[in-house]
């Protein structure tokens, strides 16, 4: 798995709060290009959906993701992380993975 440990520099709409919640949901949706099934260099791949479950709400500080990604032979993929702050685990994230080759 990759590791990292993440935090939005910037609010999600200028000027206003953002919601832990927010926050968390907003890195778990680039989860997939923190920890990529295959050689970027060599591969795209579009998430089309993420599912995020919470067993509780993410204080306000820093997030930490534990990314495993993998993607099979047929273009399909999957990139899932187990979702944590400094109190202990809060939930997981998930994305489906489209593969393609790059021209």
């Amino acid at each position: 798995p990759v590791v990292f440990w993440g935090r939005p520099r910037v609010a999600l709409v200028d000027g206003e709060p953002t919601h832990p919640v927010e926050r968390l949901v907003l890195l778990a949706d680039a989860q997939s290009g923190m920890g990529p099934p295959l050689d970027v260099r060599r591969h795209t791949f579009v998430n089309p959906d993420l599912t995020v479950l919470l067993g509780r709400e993410p204080d306000d500080g820093w997030l930490r993701f534990e990314v495993r990604s993998f993607a099979g032979p047929d273009g399909a993929g999957l990139a899932e992380s187990a979702l944590m702050d400094a109190q202990g685990p809060v939930g997981r994230a998930a994305q489906t993975l489209v593969v393609a080759r790059r021209p």
